[in-house]
């Protein structure tokens, strides 16, 4: 029977060293397959986001606005 993981580490220098640390440990590369290098990849975005464009006007109507005490109970305002 075999015991499977995936192991991840940087393909820079120490990737050998790596690769024997785990050998020490009884894990070797699965017989009969290629071992695969996986990337992490990025691209700027095909569609600039929208700019923020100002339209209208902001209005506060204080006939609407009211505070709320501790136990939420409406309080008039003076």
């Amino acid at each position: 029977m075999l015991e499977f993981d995936v192991l991840v580490v940087p393909l820079d220098a120490n990737v050998q060293a790596a690769i024997q640390a785990k050998a020490t440990e009884g894990w070797m590369l699965v017989p009969g397959t290629v071992p695969h290098a996986i990337y992490q990849i990025c691209r700027p975005m095909q569609q600039p986001l929208a700019a923020h464009k100002g339209f209208g006007a902001l209005q506060v109507d204080e006939s609407k606005m009211y505070f709320v005490d501790k136990d939420g109970n409406k309080v008039e305002r003076h």
